[in-house]
């Protein structure tokens, strides 16, 4: 424009923010998607491509040592809190299905940082459930929370002793190792000051030591074998939680609520006994759950 339609448009010039023309690369590609964040009203697929990125610029950063808290940096950079800031990365750990549904609005934020910490099974139920009903009950995430958390312990028990095993054997190979060496040098030392007899008993002697090391190292790799076979069978079979299974676990969270409440509150029932004792319908419940508690604890 001429310089007066630049005076008639802008009479107090146009606000600005003047930046030193020796930024990064990486820099000015934060500076971008900030300044493009700022000014657009960006759908849910925008936000979290936006983290993503964002996430791996400040990544190289903490590498070169210029930040330390790359989630508070996407935090400043977006205007929102450090908290939502990791639910955003968290959700990148969502099966393709559950991730399109969060783009889709199908589920919130909230829900795809609880169940972006699950395992791909789990989430699969979680998926299956939610194209059946449209929605997860608390009770049912719960439980399905609980399984995928005891299939992770079971892994991690898995992989200690499968690491422990394998340290075994490194340490069983490398004595058999020294143990062949000492047998060779003995052998092979025709100058020694050792006599011929006590040679012989100190190869024997090694000998049966590298005898035993050989078969306790066969027995821990067939150890190793056996756990991997059963690991193997796990991943093979159907780890998708049946209907049937689903209503069991759901059925021990809605008792353990129920047993939380009342422990919870049976406080207020001890503190007021006055008024229940002066209060004869209050009396009578109380004496009524106090029979059903009995007939409960008699049958179990």
């Amino acid at each position: 424009m001429t310089d007066k339609e630049y005076r008639d448009n802008f009479p107090a010039g146009i606000p600005c923010k003047v930046e030193k023309s020796d930024i990064s690369d990486i820099d000015e590609e934060i500076m971008l998607i900030s300044a493009n964040h700022d000014v657009r009203e960006s759908s849910m697929e925008v936000k979290r491509w936006e983290v993503s990125r964002l996430l791996e610029l400040y990544e190289a950063k903490k590498l070169k040592g210029e930040i330390k808290n790359i989630h508070a940096e996407i935090a400043s950079q977006l205007n929102i809190s450090e908290r939502q800031a990791r639910k955003y990365t968290t959700a990148e750990k969502l099966i393709p299905e559950l991730s399109e549904l969060l783009n889709s609005n199908g589920i919130d934020l909230n829900q795809a940082d609880k169940f972006g910490k699950l395992d791909e099974d789990a989430q699969k139920t979680i998926l299956s459930i939610i194209q059946k009903n449209g929605t997860i009950e608390n009770a049912e995430f719960q439980s399905i929370k609980k399984l995928s958390e005891e299939r992770a312990d079971e892994a991690r028990q898995y992989k200690k002793q499968l690491d422990s095993a394998t340290k075994e054997i490194e340490d069983k190979k490398h004595t058999i190792e020294l143990l062949e060496q000492k047998i060779n040098d003995f052998q092979s030392n025709g100058n020694s000051k050792e006599k011929q007899p006590d040679k012989d008993e100190m190869v024997k002697f090694a000998m049966q030591a590298k005898e035993k090391a050989e078969r306790e190292k066969a027995k821990m790799e067939a150890q190793v074998e056996k756990l991997k076979q059963q690991q193997k069978e796990k991943e093979q079979r159907q780890t998708s939680i049946s209907d049937s299974e689903l209503k069991r676990i759901n059925s021990i969270a809605k008792l353990e609520q129920s047993l939380n409440l009342l422990e919870n509150n049976f406080d207020i029932l001890k503190n007021n006994k006055s008024i229940i004792k002066n209060d004869a319908e209050l009396k009578i419940r109380v004496e009524i759950l106090k029979d059903r508690l009995v007939d409960l604890i008699e049958n179990l």
